[in-house]
């Protein structure tokens, strides 16, 4: 009788803990989700260039 309740115990334990793992990976993915991606919402700084008038557009130059 020991021994089952030991097993039983184990299995409850076993999927308490895998129950946590997976409510805080998707507790984790959700906020990452929701999260408004920065770079979207900053506007540029003054004179900031972008990495395409760095290295020219097509066959143009480089901008010196």
């Amino acid at each position: 009788m020991r021994s089952r309740w030991s097993r039983w115990l184990d299995v409850a334990e076993q999927e308490t803990s895998r129950m946590s793992e997976e409510a805080s990976y998707n507790a984790g993915r959700q906020a990452a989700m929701d999260r408004p991606a920065a770079r979207e919402r900053r506007e540029p700084r003054e004179g900031a260039t972008s990495q395409s008038a760095r290295r020219g557009v097509g066959d143009e130059p480089p901008a010196t």
